[in-house]
């Protein structure tokens, strides 16, 4: 008898690199871009109630808050 050893895969298909630009005293510019893999989607920030799980960002830094909303690039649509 034979037992073949299962791995796990952990798959990244999003590579996320960052930067901090600074615009006054106060405050900062934070911008995050994302690589994507072939065959693979992100999903905007808005979405209609139903659909997939939005992508979403969460800062939490002590002694600073968000000045607005995160903004994001023009997508397109796969269907």
């Amino acid at each position: 008898m034979s037992i073949d050893a299962l791995q796990a895969q952990i798959l990244e298909p999003v590579k996320w690199t960052t930067s901090v630009e600074k615009i006054s005293d106060t405050a900062y510019t934070l911008m995050a871009k994302a690589s994507i893999e072939k065959g693979w989607h992100l999903y905007a920030q808005d979405l209609k109630k139903g659909g997939p799980t939005a992508t979403a960002f969460y800062f939490e830094v002590d002694g600073y808050c968000p000045l607005g909303k995160t903004l994001e690039g023009e997508g397109h649509i796969v269907i």
